[in-house]
Formats: C-alpha cells, structure tokens, sequence
C-alpha cells in the first residue's frame, strides 16, 4: 500500500513539475513579451559575431518575427537587439539592428532552432507616421517598417 502511494504521489509531482516548466514564457518568446530595441549611440557592432543565425524574418506591425539557430542545448541563451541610432541616408532611411547572443557559456552543439519577437519601435526614424528599412546582422533581408504616429 505504501509503494502505492509513493509511486502516486510521485507520478503527481512529476506531472506538476512538467507543467510548470511547460509554461514558462522567456522574453522575446512571444509577440506580447516582444524583446525591446535598446538604443545606444555609443554601440559598436562586434568585428565577428556568427554564433547566431537569422534564417528568415518578417514584420507584423510594429513587431519583428525571426527565425533564428544556433548551436546549444545545455544552458539558457539571451539575446539582445542593440541599434546605435545611426540611420543610412536614403528613402526612406535605413536601420540596421544588432542581435546580440548571450549564450551563457553553454558549450552543447544541439542546433537549436527557434523564434523571437521584437519591437522595432525604437528604430522609428521619427516620432510621426512614416516608414524605415530594416535590417539585422546576419541577415541579406531588409524590409521596409511602416508606422504611425505613437
């Protein structure tokens, strides 16, 4: 009878410590928890910086969907998007945004694939409706962010 209960009460625990893991959200892991730009005009982009991937990406809005890899599997990663403020002269202007990765010294080689959402409202080249082409490191892509005013 005690090995009954042990094994239930074990079962139980393990099926709520699932669930708790299950739903955790990480930031940037969802369109409401999107990642925020940070502006930095003293950033300088790194030389070398390959550790991620964008292997395709969108606009919805004033959110940005990426599809990212990298290698990992043991260890939690962040990342950080960083924009210097710096703005191409062209029409209309263009922005390019930096993904910085943390990968919290994790030296597993899974390829990790998986999708952040930021807000690229901080890359507004102004306050009122208009638009600007973004682009992010690792990334050919560029594509034209439009918005109004906030």
């Amino acid at each position: 009878m005690k090995a009954l209960f042990t094994f239930t009460l074990s079962i139980v625990l393990m099926c709520i410590f699932m669930a708790c893991n299950s739903s955790k959200k990480l930031a940037g892991k969802d369109a409401k928890h999107a990642l925020k730009i940070t502006r930095d005009l003293n950033f300088v982009r790194p030389e070398m910086h390959r550790d991620v991937a964008i292997d395709d990406w969108s606009i919805d809005g004033n959110i940005a969907k990426l599809a990212i890899s990298y290698s990992g599997g043991c260890g939690d990663h962040s990342f950080k998007p960083m924009f210097d403020g710096k703005y191409m002269k062209s029409l209309p202007a263009k922005a390019g945004i930096f993904l910085l990765h943390d990968h919290g010294n994790d030296n597993c080689r899974k390829l990790i694939m998986d999708t952040l959402y930021i807000d690229l409202s901080e890359a507004r080249y102004d306050a009122n409706a208009g638009s600007v082409i973004i682009g992010f490191n690792g990334s050919e892509k560029t594509l034209e962010y439009s918005y109004n005013a906030k």
